[in-house]
């Protein structure tokens, strides 16, 4: 059972071919791809960085949204994706 077995995986998307991420976590940031994410963050940064989230799904009873990358396993939610 994982993390996101909360999610159906029947909406999954297939991984895409030849996408390289690098995540280097120290004491005072992140970098993925060497681009330096401050937290919190949002939506549109994570794009310019990971490409589109491969699914955005409301969750229930929320004004939330959750952004998924399914084949890097990454995902962040959000009441705004501006914020």
């Amino acid at each position: 059972m994982g993390i996101f077995d909360f999610r159906d995986p029947n909406k999954r998307k297939k991984a895409a071919k030849g996408m390289n991420i690098h995540i280097q976590c120290d004491p005072n940031e992140i970098r993925i791809n060497d681009v330096i994410i401050s937290f919190p963050t949002n939506y549109g940064v994570l794009k310019d960085v990971l490409g589109n989230a491969t699914r955005i799904e409301p969750i229930n009873q929320t004004k939330n949204n959750v952004y998924l990358w399914d084949d890097l396993g990454i995902y962040c939610s959000s009441p705004d994706s501006e914020k």
